[in-house]
């Protein structure tokens, strides 16, 4: 895919919007309307809107994510190439998804947040663009990172 003209602002605009659960942008995101927003934004690719009830907790939003019918339009591959989904697992379940970037030799376009629940977004941390091996959430608290990308 060329790179779009506006590739480097579009990235430089998200990173530091504030993390909020339920976020689906522009101005604050969870890890799932990042997602979202950048697939749409960078590779024209639209995937359905995905809000849970936030009273139910993360771990029961990362088993809808699980079986949400949306999963069914992206393959897995076995290494990440430029705009891959990136769900990152701890003990065999998705908790997390951001969105692979070819900058900097690859990198993860992701959120970083509290998780809580609230009028409030969370200002203390939010949308950061991570290295694998030096992101801001310890890569030892992920046991593993899985690559999807749209099926043709």
């Amino acid at each position: 895919m060329r790179d779009r003209p506006d590739r480097a602002a579009f990235i430089k605009s998200v990173v530091g919007k504030p993390y909020r659960l339920g976020g689906q942008g522009p101005d604050e995101f969870d890890c799932y309307g990042l997602t979202r927003y950048v697939q749409r934004n960078l590779f024209g690719r639209d995937m359905p809107l995905f809000q849970a009830p936030e009273h139910i907790g993360l771990q029961a939003i990362a088993g809808f994510l699980q079986v949400h019918p949306e999963r069914r339009n992206w393959r897995p591959v076995s290494k990440p190439v430029d705009g891959a989904i990136v769900s990152m697992f701890k003990q065999n379940i998705g908790h997390h998804v951001g969105t692979w970037l070819r900058e900097d030799g690859g990198v993860i376009l992701h959120t970083v947040g509290g998780g809580e629940a609230g009028d409030k977004p969370d200002t203390s941390m939010g949308v950061v663009v991570d290295n694998v091996f030096r992101m801001k959430v310890p890569p030892k608290c992920w046991t593993a990172f899985k690559y999807y990308i749209p099926r043709d």
